[in-house]
């Protein structure tokens, strides 16, 4: 009959439609997670200020979860530790992270003062992938800590140590894609090697990709707006992550 006909194609069309809107709805709660979750677990850095003096050797800054991180990661997940931009002028700092559990040491950077003056670091905790799932849930209880610089150099009598331009923003998104991978377990890394084409180069053929997909300017990863969290920006990474190893079907939305 032509009215059950049209009837049923209604019925099609809205079924369709609502499909498409909860897929959607997925899509644009990628980055943030859930709304409600709150930070259990902030990594703690030691020395925080860091002083420095030129001519008088570097000094060692160790990162590492606080000591709520069970009540955060609880279920034996690890983590690794990306930092953003600073003032390369002023200081240098050296290192990179390992995967590391609650209890752990956790990271040690090393920084050495170059000249007169003062900016930051953020360093921000990033949550492996275990068992191929995506923590973004645990990601959200977690956050990162800023630490702040101040250079002193006795043989500048103008030093005064005030203020430079630069530093305090969240880790680029082939910095967190790369502590990801450090962070997550043997099965991950293995089914995302196997993905991506079984090479040698396996690693640089994801973080390649992640440094061509991020969003430009790059500074958007720190737009309040966009990304009004810090676990907001790194879920949104990761989650690009699994999509090229193969861990979801779906990826992050552009920008």
């Amino acid at each position: 009959m032509p009215g059950m006909h049209v009837a049923h194609v209604r019925r099609t069309r809205a079924a369709a439609a609502a499909i498409t809107l909860a897929a959607a709805a997925t899509i644009m709660t990628i980055g943030s997670g859930p709304a409600t979750a709150a930070t259990i677990s902030t990594l703690a850095a030691t020395p925080n200020p860091v002083n420095l003096t030129v001519g008088s050797g570097s000094q060692p800054v160790t990162v590492a979860l606080d000591s709520n991180c069970p009540n955060a990661l609880g279920n034996g997940l690890s983590y690794s530790v990306s930092y953003g931009s600073y003032a390369t002028a002023l200081v240098t700092i050296s290192g990179t992270s390992g995967a590391y559990h609650c209890g752990d040491a956790g990271a040690t950077f090393t920084f050495t003062p170059i000249a007169c003056g003062a900016t930051s670091v953020t360093f921000d905790p990033v949550v492996g992938n275990k068992g191929g799932q995506n923590p973004k849930g645990v990601q959200n209880k977690v956050a990162g800590v800023t630490v702040s610089i101040n250079v002193t150099d006795p043989a500048n009598p103008t030093c005064s140590g005030g203020p430079t331009p630069g530093g305090g923003d969240r880790s680029a998104a082939p910095a967190v894609a790369n502590m990801y991978l450090n962070s997550s377990d043997a099965a991950y890394i293995k089914a995302c090697r196997q993905h991506v084409g079984n090479t040698n180069n396996w690693r640089g053929i994801v973080i390649s990709a992640i440094a061509g997909w991020m969003p430009k300017p790059e500074s958007i990863k720190d737009n309040l707006t966009v990304f009004p969290t810090e676990a907001s920006w790194v879920n949104y990474v990761t989650n690009q992550v699994d999509y090229y190893c193969g861990a979801t079907t779906t990826p992050s939305p552009s920008m």
